[in-house]
């Protein structure tokens, strides 16, 4: 957008409003959700508000096709306004984001239906639409020439290592609100706002630090302050500078089990069991994506990631060869983690894995391209590299990623070989949406059906396919058949509309019927000594992917299945069996993830 689009949009705007027009947009409660969602609790007047801004006024009756009409208009609107990069404008979204007390907001933000405001506690709040976030997030880019500012670079940098290196950054000078720490000889900058503690200190001289792009720093602090936010909306009157101030080090500085952090914030905050298992659940999905300030600012990904250190590159250069050629310590710490005697059974699961991967499409062209042209270069922390490493499907030699031969072949057949013949109906569709759902509401799949397939469905021809290929009618509901309604409200409703963003399924969704085979078809090979009745064997099946399904722990079922039917388990096979359900659960739907499964879920975290 131009300066004079821009100020012709704010004319526009000053035509139509006067004094009164701020408050009269001030919402009686906080509404959740996307633009849509939001404008769809306007009332009247405040519709209307905005109506003349963006509409004519020769508009068809309908309100939800105003509504769609109202919303991409401010849509399309807000991806110019962020084109023409006005400083004052950035700040007020950001200060919206970290949730900053006394924030001074742009006018032209609230009368443009960007920003929303509601009364809480005597107190004017801020809502910033999920939709929108995304489009800011994705047109505002920070890269180092735009970060003069020193202030903003060290905030930055804050969140990524607790502890700057000062000899890191030498561009970098001391301001207000931040120190500088002397510690055994070298200096590092501290932010002032968070409490210091020495501990801090232990794991410096050990840290390999990693250096990466101010955009990518950037991104990675939306990520966190996602975290606190998403946190914070579970608490009630906190003062929000004690809760950053508390909870940063908390979640950053070193690495503990997620069950370990939630009872430290739920004890300081006094809350509920059930609030405590949120804030668990919440701290779990971003663990993975957390740069500890005692690994110089590394994921726990990126450490596992940089043990697979070469000593040797093998001759014929195997996977299982390279398993041969690591570090005594590492192979130590692989049979460990696999909880295997040798290294040969490793590498026999780690093929099987890849085959898995591929076979499902779990990894698609494009990942796998990114891998193979990142073969014999540096090791760049690229999220791509780090996962295939993580996995142990590739190694380290001198910093240089290697590739071993059976793997870059499996690599080259999928990207280059792989037939995808399948083809869904219409039925197939509607199937697949409640499968990946387990319960959906009835308007919803339609309006998905509708919006991503061009399948217009009226709700009585839905119902008509619903019954007719097996699945059930609950209410303004569709639900799988073994979906029970006490457990669907109690895990699986509650929680989906938390996720405003559903999955649009295709062709390739069908390996969901894949998965499920062949992980019962594992589990029935394995147990099969056990002599387990059929029905019970079925049971357990169907059991482990509706807790994974809900996102609900599977170990202790599994502990208290075969004590309540007195079967004998040895704990080697429950190992054995609790790996292979490891290899399929990441990529099986959860429900209350509206279809994504958790690996997809996950990598939605990272955007």
């Amino acid at each position: 957008m131009s300066n004079n689009e821009f100020k012709k949009f704010q004319q526009k705007i000053l035509k139509i409003i006067n004094d009164k027009t701020i408050e009269k947009l001030i919402l009686n409660k906080k509404v959740d959700g996307s633009l849509k969602d939001i404008l769809k609790a306007l009332n009247k007047e405040q519709f209307n508000i905005l109506k003349s801004i963006y509409l004519n006024d020769d508009l068809e009756n309908d309100l939800n096709k105003q509504i769609d009409m109202l919303g991409k208009k401010i849509q399309t609107t807000f991806s110019k306004i962020l084109e023409f990069n006005d400083v004052n404008i950035n700040e007020s979204l950001d200060n919206i984001i970290l949730e900053k007390n006394n924030i001074i907001i742009e006018p032209i933000l609230l009368l443009g239906g960007f920003i929303y405001a509601y009364k809480a506690s005597n107190k004017i709040k801020y809502i910033f639409p999920n939709d929108l976030i995304d489009i800011y997030i994705n047109n505002v880019k920070i890269n180092e020439d735009d970060l003069e500012d020193n202030t903003m670079k060290l905030m930055l940098l804050s969140f990524n290592y607790g502890l700057i290196p000062r000899d890191l950054f030498k561009d970098l000078k001391v301001i207000q609100g931040y120190s500088v720490k002397k510690i055994k000889g070298k200096e590092y900058f501290w932010n002032d706002e968070i409490p210091y503690d020495s501990t801090f200190e232990e794991f410096l001289d050990n840290i390999n630090y990693v250096k990466r792009t101010f955009d990518d720093y950037n991104n990675y602090m939306f990520i966190v302050t996602r975290l606190f936010k998403e946190i914070l909306e579970l608490l009630n009157d906190v003062d929000l500078d004690s809760y950053y101030a508390f909870v940063i080090p908390l979640l950053l500085a070193k690495y503990q089990e997620s069950i370990v952090q939630a009872k430290i914030i739920s004890y300081k905050y006094k809350v509920s069991s059930d609030i405590e298992t949120a804030i668990l659940t919440i701290i779990d999905d971003y663990q993975p994506y957390i740069r500890y300030w005692e690994n110089g600012g590394k994921t726990i990904k990126e450490v596992d990631a940089l043990k697979l250190v070469l000593t040797k590159i093998p001759k014929d250069k195997t996977l299982l060869s390279c398993f041969r050629s690591l570090n005594e310590d590492t192979i130590n710490y692989l049979l460990k983690k696999y909880d295997f005697k040798n290294i040969e059974t490793i590498n026999d699961l780690v093929l099987d894995k890849l085959k898995y991967y591929l076979n499902n499409n779990i990894y698609d062209t494009k990942f796998l391209k990114n891998i193979l042209d990142h073969k014999d270069k540096k090791y760049d922390y690229d999220n791509d590299v780090t996962e295939f490493l993580y996995q142990n499907f590739c190694f380290l030699y001198k910093n240089k990623l290697i590739i071993p031969n059976d793997v870059k072949e499996m690599i080259m057949d999928y990207v280059y070989k792989y037939p995808k013949d399948e083809t869904l109906t219409d039925d197939d569709y509607v199937n697949l949406y409640v499968l990946y759902n387990g319960v959906i509401e009835r308007q919803k799949l339609k309006e998905m059906l509708k919006d991503n397939h061009n399948l217009d469905y009226t709700l009585k021809e839905m119902d008509d396919t619903i019954e007719q290929i097996g699945l059930k009618i609950v209410g303004d509901s569709y639900y799988i058949p073994f979906l029970q309604e006490d457990l669907a409200e109690a895990k699986v409703i509650p929680y989906k509309k938390l996720l405003n963003k559903y999955k649009v399924l295709s062709n390739d969704d069908l390996k969901y019927f894949t998965i499920i085979d062949t992980l019962s078809l594992k589990i029935d090979t394995l147990l099969d000594k056990l002599k387990i009745k059929d029905y019970l064997l079925r049971e357990l099946e169907a059991s482990i992917i509706i807790l994974i399904s809900i996102n609900e722990p599977y170990i202790p079922f599994l502990r208290y299945f075969f004590k309540s039917n007195k079967i004998k388990i040895k704990e080697s096979l429950f190992k054995e069996l609790l790996s292979i359900i490891d290899v399929y659960k990441d990529d099986i739907p959860v429900w209350i993830y509206n279809g994504y499964s958790m690996r997809e879920f996950s990598k939605l975290k990272q955007l």
